[in-house]
């Protein structure tokens, strides 16, 4: 964690670990380098993971 970047997450200003980033078919996983939430990284680029989409009733 980085105390540094800590401040800017609260902003949304998220920064990826290149260290942990890691392919998960057509996209790119990682986590913040901040608060430690998943990031992804798909055609729009790097931003918060969603989550699984929720199943449709």
């Amino acid at each position: 964690m980085n105390l540094l970047q800590l401040p800017r997450c609260a902003l949304g200003l998220h920064h990826r670990d290149r260290r942990r980033a890691w392919y998960d078919g057509p996209i790119v996983r990682s986590h913040c380098t901040g608060c430690g939430k998943a990031m992804v990284k798909d055609f729009h680029g790097w931003h918060l993971d969603p989550g699984p989409p929720e199943a449709a009733v």
